[in-house]
């Protein structure tokens, strides 16, 4: 696993880790509006005679009640059957005096913690300046106070839910960085300042962070366009060394294309993620860059090679790996990888290290099946190309000695695919 995969492997942790902790917001947000907001309904419709007289008097008369003697409400006789010999203990209820009661000093507890009515004073005015009415009885003030809460919940909901969905496309690996998430986070901090007529500082802040952020995501986005273009201009620069490569063998670079191709077919049937797979597509296209330090008469040669040439060529691997020592980037990483190992064998018999199984790299082995089969259908200077059934059966004869046994099955799976494209990409001589 190399250095991106496992960042992305971290960053997927990261996200699924923030999408919990988003739902389970979700879930509380939601379970906090449908509550409050049953409250409200339920005290609204509840006839003013069932209620306290005190939750019907004015909320200027009740608040007052609340702030000026709290600690003789602890002692009011009133109460004395709901408080027990401990704070712990659950209250005693035994007729309907004493639910009203219990019912009551609920109900001042809650207006008066609530920042000493300013919330509540501050609904008064606005109602007032609207002309509506003068004073809220405290039933009217809880389902205010209901409705605000719910609203607010709803916010947090809303605001969670799209930072949720942004947090399953960086869990999947997907680019978060898009114009689209940037223009959902643009439209969630304008939502946003509808908080503003419950909790003026809050509704500023995520306003400010949520818009700060939407700004980060389209630079992102742009930085990305450009990443892409960037690649793409690596990818073109790559296929035209690697063709420069295999034209000093008199060969018309189509080589460097099937075996890519055949290469990326093998990689996704064997069920590698698409960024490594697009990865391994790229990079095969170098390896055969050795090649570059064998003198031309040897790769031109129309005859047998004697075993001094054969020595030479049998160094091309250790040639492209130092070529591509010194080039950074993840693809050149990869393609230095796969110049070294793409004449391994699974048994120990191959060049140029003598490694074996598991110890050369699951790209080395794809590409060894899919350049070897390239070879074998296709016309060199000292052979013809073998019947595509001929050289099929070849390479299924060497799975386990030669090839690994897993890619040499992924191959068989994709056999067709991979003979439509040995035609499409053909060499004209053939």
């Amino acid at each position: 696993m190399d250095k991106s995969q496992k960042a992305k492997k971290k960053i997927r942790i990261i996200g699924n880790v923030f999408r919990v902790i988003l739902t389970i917001i979700m879930v509380i947000g939601i379970i906090v509006m449908a509550s409050t907001a049953l409250m409200g309904i339920t005290i609204l419709f509840i006839p003013a005679d069932i209620l306290p007289e005190d939750l019907n008097a004015g909320f200027t008369d009740f608040i007052a009640g609340v702030h000026s003697s709290s600690d003789d409400d602890d002692e009011d006789d009133d109460y004395s059957p709901i408080l027990s010999d401990t704070e712990s203990a659950p209250p005693v209820i035994t007729n309907s005096e004493d639910a009203e009661a219990y019912f009551k000093k609920m109900i001042k507890e809650l207006i008066g913690s609530i920042g000493n009515g300013r919330v509540a004073s501050g609904i008064e005015i606005g109602l007032s300046t609207a002309g509506v009415r003068k004073e809220l009885t405290i039933k009217e003030l809880i389902v205010i106070l209901s409705i605000a809460i719910s609203l607010f919940s709803l916010m947090i909901v809303i605001y969670s839910s799209v930072l949720n969905s942004m947090m399953k496309t960086l869990s999947k690996g997907e680019r978060p960085f898009t114009i689209k998430a940037a223009k959902k986070l643009r439209r969630l901090s304008i939502l946003m300042l509808l908080l503003i007529l419950f909790e003026p500082l809050t509704s500023l802040v995520l306003f400010s962070v949520t818009l700060i952020f939407s700004y980060l995501f389209e630079y992102g986005a742009y930085l990305q366009e450009k990443a892409d273009e960037t690649s793409r201009i690596q990818e073109e620069m790559i296929m035209s060394f690697a063709e420069v490569t295999e034209n000093k063998s008199e060969q018309t670079g189509k080589h460097v294309r099937r075996v890519a191709e055949y290469s990326k077919i093998i990689a996704e049937e064997m069920g590698l993620d698409d960024e490594r797979v697009s990865k391994i597509r790229l990079a095969s296209t170098m390896h055969d860059i050795g090649k570059l330090m064998i003198p031309s008469e040897i790769l031109e040669k129309p005859a047998r090679l004697t075993d001094d040439e054969f020595a030479e060529i049998k160094k091309h691997p250790g040639y492209g790996g130092k070529l591509l020592n010194n080039v950074e980037g993840d693809v050149m990483e990869l393609a230095k990888t796969i110049a070294l190992d793409h004449h391994e064998r699974v048994d120990g018999r191959g060049y140029p290290e003598g490694k074996s199984g598991n110890y050369i790299s699951t790209e080395g082995r794809i590409v060894a099946v899919a350049d070897v089969y390239d070879a074998l259908t296709s016309k060199r200077s000292y052979k013809e190309p073998w019947d595509h059934q001929k050289a099929y059966e070849e390479i299924l004869k060497g799975s386990g000695t030669q090839f690994d046994a897993d890619v040499v099955e992924a191959f068989k799976k994709r056999y067709d695919d991979i003979n439509s494209l040995r035609q499409k990409y053909a060499d004209e001589a053939e």
